[in-house]
């Protein structure tokens, strides 16, 4: 019983951490990745970043490019990406890591209402 209202409080001591946050996410890269939150990329002001990726029957690609014109892309047949790929909205945060060879090696995306929607 003290476990579960220990986990209900916790839950809702983080809950609150987050409530009425925004977070603007342009194209980032670090290391062999590249993330970034949809909405925010979309609204922004330039007309240099993108971020996006193209499903094909059995693989994609996925391409970054920041507000420098610094660009990054990796392709992927992982079932496991391309599933991950199908379930993007317009205000989702991708985050994309590659191997050297140019292969997208970990997929994930957050959805919520701290990642700005697309206007």
């Amino acid at each position: 019983m003290k476990k579960s209202i220990f986990a209900v409080s916790l839950l809702l001591v983080a809950g609150g951490a987050f409530a009425g946050a925004k977070f603007s996410n342009p194209v980032y890269f670090s290391g062999n990745s590249f993330q970034g939150s949809f909405g925010s990329i979309r609204n922004s002001a330039d007309t240099i970043q993108y971020l996006y990726c193209q499903r094909r029957s059995t693989s994609a690609s996925c391409w970054a490019r920041n507000a420098s014109g610094q660009y990054r892309v990796c392709n992927t047949s992982s079932p496991d990406h391309l599933d991950l790929l199908d379930s993007l909205g317009n205000s989702s945060h991708l985050y994309v890591n590659y191997n050297t060879s140019g292969t997208c090696t970990t997929m994930f995306h957050a959805i919520g209402s701290v990642y700005e929607p697309m206007k």
